[in-house]
């Protein structure tokens, strides 16, 4: 009779130690992946003192803080180079001297380390082309056309609604 007792016990014993093993492995297979690394950027223009360059403002106006372009980009709120990193799009603060020429600056305006995607609310375009401003990534619903050397308010449709932009 002391054997059976050992025996059952023993039985206890391994099924729950059989019971403890699958809700771990069931927990390692539901374990969350790694994220991929985000930085943020609030400059995509290739020239140098932001001269030709395509400008979203925070505020109205040209005011606030500004994301600086040279080029389309068909979703405002970034991309991912490679699958392993995240690219996100924010407004910075930058001062100018004559009107034109921006150089970053740090802390203290209203609309940095925002997001871009629908925070925009004006444009200044000095680039030598022509933008459409759009309501939908992959440029697609309502736009507003920027001739070179333009700018203003974006219309109540896309103001803070903005989504992608197109060089023309």
């Amino acid at each position: 009779m002391g054997i059976m007792k050992i025996t059952s016990v023993s039985r206890r014993f391994a099924a729950l130690a059989c019971a403890s093993i699958s809700v771990v492995g069931v927990t390692a297979v539901n374990a969350p992946t790694a994220q991929a690394a985000t930085s943020y950027v609030n400059d995509m223009c290739s020239y140098s003192n932001h001269f030709s360059c395509f400008r979203l403002f925070y505020n109205s106006n040209s005011g606030g803080a500004v994301f600086v372009s040279n080029s389309s980009l068909n979703d405002y709120s970034g991309y991912s180079p490679n699958g392993a990193s995240v690219v996100r799009y924010m407004f910075g603060y930058y001062s100018t001297s004559d009107g034109k020429q921006m150089t970053p600056i740090v802390g203290g305006t209203s609309g940095e380390g925002v997001a871009v995607k629908n925070n925009a609310a004006s444009v200044d375009n000095e680039d030598s082309a022509a933008y459409r401003v759009y309501f939908n990534s992959g440029y697609a619903g309502h736009s507003q056309y920027f001739s070179a050397h333009s700018g203003g308010n974006l219309d109540s449709t896309l103001h803070n609604q903005n989504a992608s932009q197109r060089r023309l």
